[in-house]
């Protein structure tokens, strides 16, 4: 029995030592593989690894911060089985860490036409659809808002209006004639009246205002035997009632009766001369009644009378009746006279010397204000900011709503106006001085602008720089234009035309690098309504030139 003890003990310690061995227990080689013992910390962020580390048993594990990698989201922590990872706890196993994220809240300013604040809109990337407010509306007008990207960032997302297309259609009895398509805002050109027989047509008052109806209006056409204007059968009548009687009666005299005649004649002979020439007229008459040559011929001797007795009067005294007008006269109508003369006189010097004073006057102030000495000075209110080379017109804090801005400031120029720089001002008139390049972003948008001319020095119209210009009816681009952005003149249902200098070598890009260009007809940009059209269907791109 011991021996069967020792012998197992034996075995034991054999199988122990060969085992001590193999595990290089007894050596200090195996003591150092012991201690270095490593595991794999993993890092995984969507479903993919972005890193792998081996850290040593019972040390820590980076924390690794990739904060800002993932556009519109905010990096949380790293998770472990769904939980945050503890760093601070020492790495005994493989670990396997997933990044946790959550979207950032952005905003969406909706605004209107005029740049009125609509709405705000809370939104993160990962929504799929956007509550958007209704979008204003406008008599004429479809609207809807600007394009834009929920991909992060607060935004300005604006209202943009089409013109509503209406039919108008020309009607004759129940037929219709003719339909013409057009846009709110046109003007169209009416199809001629089908004639008919003894009327005369034409179409009844209407206004270009959705789709409209307009009928034909026939009246009756005049009498060709009457002649004269068009007139109704009524007031042909009334004509005929009023003058037909008068008209007939001369005839009927002239023909007829020689007593009325001379008369006729006669009458306005007796209203010219003098009353005392009317005498001597009385008794030619009954000198000679029968004889209707004599007032003529009595008339002609009369005109010799008169210059005999003005020789007379300024001559010699014949009789007493001529000694007595000037005794009358030296005493009571020469002072008269010689007053009302003085007065008529001093009337007649006076009253014209004033007018011509009066038009001195203002002969001499005209020249003073379109002579200046001084240089002009833009207008107070204006904020420049320096840039590099000069200057930037950054805002307008001014009250006129006339404003001239310079192309000198400080001794400096003045190269651009800068984005919003006069944004919802209430500026009806702007004069650019050449020297300006540049027209920021929404520069002028929602002002009270009605005619806008720019220099030829401008190189670049950025965006929107006239949105929801109302009133704006004119824009005059300058020879120097070489971009045209995006929604320049978006919003502005007044405009009618605007007019390219040096309209070649212009086209149309999807981005103002150039990218994917297409060129541009010049007799397209020639016409100012052709050009707004176009403008109009392509104000999601840019017009480039060059």
């Amino acid at each position: 029995m011991k021996k069967r003890v020792c012998v197992a003990l034996i075995a034991l310690a054999i199988v122990a030592a060969v085992a001590c061995f193999a595990a290089g227990c007894g050596s200090n080689d195996g003591a150092q593989a012991f201690e270095e013992r490593f595991y794999m910390v993993t890092y995984v962020d969507g479903g993919q690894v972005i890193k792998e580390a081996k850290v040593k048993e019972n040390a820590l594990a980076e924390n690794l911060d990739i904060s800002g990698t993932k556009k519109g989201y905010e990096f949380v922590f790293w998770a472990f089985n769904d939980t945050e990872f503890n760093f601070n706890e020492s790495i005994r196993r493989n670990v396997r860490l997933t990044a946790k994220w959550v979207p950032i809240k952005y905003i969406l300013t909706f605004y209107g036409q005029s740049g009125e604040k609509i709405a705000e809109v809370e939104y993160t990337v990962e929504d799929e659809t956007i509550d958007e407010p209704d979008v204003p509306e406008i008599e004429g007008y479809t609207g809807s808002w600007e394009e834009y990207a929920a991909d992060g960032g607060n935004k300005d997302i604006r209202a943009v209006y089409e013109a509503n297309t209406y039919t108008a259609r020309f009607v004759v009895g129940d037929e219709v004639l003719e339909e013409i398509q057009y846009k709110t805002g046109e003007s169209i050109e009416e199809p001629p009246v089908p004639p008919r027989e003894g009327c005369a047509g034409r179409w009844e008052e209407y206004e270009l205002k959705g789709d409209i109806t307009v009928h034909a209006i026939y009246e009756l056409a005049p009498d060709p035997s009457r002649g004269g204007d068009p007139k109704t059968e009524s007031e042909n009548n009334e004509a005929q009632n009023q003058g037909g009687g008068e008209v007939v009666e001369p005839e009927g005299n002239e023909s007829g009766s020689g007593e009325k005649v001379p008369d006729i004649s006669q009458e306005p002979q007796n209203n010219d001369p003098s009353p005392n020439e009317n005498k001597g007229n009385n008794k030619d008459k009954d000198e000679g009644e029968t004889e209707p040559q004599t007032p003529p011929t009595g008339f002609e001797d009369k005109s010799d009378n008169e210059d005999d007795s003005e020789k007379e009067e300024q001559g010699d005294i014949k009789s007493g009746q001529q000694e007595e007008k000037p005794d009358d006269t030296p005493v009571n109508p020469p002072e008269e006279d010689n007053d009302t003369d003085e007065k008529t006189e001093h009337g007649n010097d006076t009253d014209p010397p004033e007018d011509k004073d009066k038009d001195g006057q203002e002969g001499s102030q005209d020249p003073v204000p379109q002579e200046p000495k001084e240089p002009r000075k833009p207008t107070e209110g204006l904020v420049f900011e320096e840039i590099d080379g000069g200057w930037m017109v950054a805002g307008y804090t001014g009250t006129d709503t006339e404003v001239y801005i310079p192309s000198e400031y400080n001794g400096s120029p003045v190269l651009e106006i800068g984005e919003y720089a006069f944004e919802e001002s209430r500026v009806t008139a702007v004069e650019i001085a050449d020297g300006i390049q540049l027209i920021g972003r929404y520069a002028f948008s929602s002002t009270l602008l009605t005619e806008v001319s720019l220099p030829d020095s401008v190189v670049e119209i950025c965006d929107g720089a006239f949105w929801g210009c109302l009133n704006l009816k004119s824009l005059k681009l300058g020879a120097g234009l070489k971009k045209f952005g995006r929604n320049v003149i978006a919003g502005c249902p007044e405009l009618t035309g605007v007019e390219f200098a040096e309209p070649t070598g212009w086209r149309i890009s999807s981005d103002k690098d150039g990218n994917r260009s297409d060129p541009v007809s010049p007799d397209l940009l020639s016409s100012p309504s052709s050009a707004l059209d176009y403008l109009t269907e392509n104000l999601k791109k840019y017009l480039l030139r060059g």
